[in-house]
């Protein structure tokens, strides 16, 4: 299955080759001379963060620093804020636009206007990233099946609320590797099992299906991995990274990862990118 197109892969094997992984502190780049001309390159690169309350950090104990995105947005700055004459180190802007209890369609309706607009005049966006669909899905299972997974409108709500995941997905990504154009990479995250650690563990096998499917029917993971695919878009899985108990908040909550668990997830995303470069 193809993950990334060709020409985002060569791009960001560029700029991983132009910075290096030097553990010294963040420090902004050297401001032009007076004479100098400002460029696209002057400005701080733009990472652009879409999605869901998981984007948004909940369940970290400090959202706007320890959710994954700005973790993201730490482990990317020595690379996608660098070109071959700047410093390591160079800045990485973050943009998140996530807003808990986010669905595929409130995405669209509302984030993905902001996104584009940014796409278009943001200075230099590297990286989009993609988590949406969970609130599509887990919802209205647990509306429909919490009390048995025997009952019909259980099987009908998944296949539902996958359709609408679907047809959401295929449109936000058609749309924003269409914005950013084939140089900039688009992310999308798979979802993790978050039953175990909470009070409703008894619905785990229902979770694992609705999450990677059976061998009739394609689970939301699966929906969103071929979506990627056909959009150009780089796969990013969390389900292999969150797997203590610790990487969850849990007892009430089973949802969301805490701390630790986004911390997880931005390593995943991060190393994602990197794989991907080491495969040319």
């Amino acid at each position: 299955m193809r993950l990334a197109r060709p020409v985002a892969v060569l791009a960001a094997a560029a700029l991983l080759a132009a910075c290096t992984s030097s553990s010294a502190p963040d420090r902004a780049p050297a401001g032009p001379s007076p004479e100098a001309t400002p460029s696209r390159s002057d400005a701080p690169s733009t990472y652009l963060a879409l999605g869901d309350s998981v984007a948004a950090g909940v369940g970290a104990s400090d959202p706007e620093t320890r959710g994954y995105v700005p973790v993201l947005a730490g482990l990317l700055d020595d690379r996608l804020g660098c070109d071959g004459g700047r410093p390591p180190g160079c800045p990485v802007r973050e943009r998140n636009l996530a807003v808990a209890g986010a669905t595929t369609g409130s995405l669209l309706r509302d984030q993905l206007p902001r996104a584009l607009t940014l796409i278009e005049t943001a200075p230099d966006v590297r990286l989009v990233t993609v988590t949406v669909g969970g609130n599509d899905v887990f919802a209205p299972i647990l509306r429909s099946c919490s009390r048995s997974v025997e009952d019909p409108a259980c099987p009908r709500a998944v296949r539902d609320s996958l359709r609408r995941v679907d047809a959401g997905v295929d449109e936000l990504l058609r749309q924003l590797t269409s914005a950013v154009g084939p140089a900039t990479p688009v992310a999308v995250m798979t979802y993790y099992d978050p039953l175990p650690a909470c009070r409703l563990s008894s619905l785990r096998p229902l979770a694992e299906q609705v999450l990677e499917g059976t061998d009739a029917e394609p689970g939301l993971n699966d929906v969103l991995r071929v979506r990627a695919a056909e959009h150009g878009a780089l796969v990013v899985e969390t389900a292999d990274r969150l797997t203590a108990p610790g990487d969850f908040v849990g007892g009430l909550d089973c949802l969301h990862p805490s701390t630790a668990g986004h911390a997880r997830i931005a390593q995943a995303f991060a190393d994602t990118v990197a794989q991907q470069v080491a495969r040319r």
